[in-house]
């Protein structure tokens, strides 16, 4: 017999920091850590978690998620990669289409720091 698949959706997102940089320092910042970015209505942005405690954990299991910082820089328009001075590169993502980003991305630019 096959599992019992659900899905159960983030309840809450508790934003701790938020932080907006200029887009170029936040280049330099995104290809010095690696990995991807990702890109919404605007923003170029990274979210930055805590270590996964067991508070952390019994949060995120009752669907609350905390996010340690957001940090963003303004990009009007969507690039697949960015790169910095020296030529590095660093993917982008576009978050668009998501739900949840949509939602987190209109709350961050209510919050007039942009």
């Amino acid at each position: 017999m096959p599992p019992e698949i659900i899905y159960e959706p983030i309840k809450k997102i508790v934003l701790h920091d938020i932080q907006i940089h200029p887009l170029n320092d936040f280049i330099e910042l995104s290809v010095i850590r690696g990995g991807s970015i990702g890109w919404c209505e605007g923003l170029l942005y990274s979210i930055g978690h805590f270590t996964q405690t067991s508070s952390i954990v019994d949060h995120g299991l009752q669907g609350i998620e905390h996010w340690q910082v957001m940090e963003y820089a303004i990009m009007p328009k969507y690039q697949s990669e960015i790169t910095n001075k020296q030529n590095m590169k660093c993917m982008v993502i576009n978050q668009s289409e998501h739900p949840l980003i949509l939602q987190i991305i209109k709350f961050v630019k209510e919050q007039k720091l942009v």
